[in-house]
């Protein structure tokens, strides 16, 4: 993985929280129909799907929490956050460039854009 110029890795991710960024690597996240699946949505409708989450910033967040946590968020004018089950296989493929943003709690999001989702789970 390559971080983006200008990434301090003195800072939490929370420092860059909303502003999308990319960075170099090869990957593919797959989550199961039926599963939920935690997102945002920037004001350019574009999904952004979680790929990890933390409890650095706010040590009471546990993965039980998450279908929730849109009411922790501080989101900026036009994002939004849901939770959502799947009604089919997602699959989110990288081969070079991952469009990734952090929420305030730095949780990491990957975009669903440049074709590398074989659908949009916002619905």
């Amino acid at each position: 993985m390559q971080m983006p110029s200008g990434f301090d890795t003195e800072q939490d991710q929370s420092a860059q929280a909303y502003q999308p960024m990319q960075i170099r690597r090869v990957n593919t996240y797959e989550f199961r129909s039926g599963r939920p699946v935690f997102v945002l949505r920037s004001p350019d409708e574009i999904t952004w799907v979680m790929q990890t989450f933390t409890d650095h910033i706010d040590p009471t967040l546990t993965e039980l929490e998450l279908p929730d946590l849109g009411s922790r968020l501080s989101l900026p004018a036009g994002w939004q956050f849901k939770a959502t089950a799947l009604d089919r296989d997602l699959s989110v493929t990288t081969n070079g460039l991952a469009n990734i943003v952090s929420d305030n709690l730095s949780n990491m999001y990957q975009g669903c854009l440049d074709g590398v989702n074989n659908f949009d789970p916002w619905g």
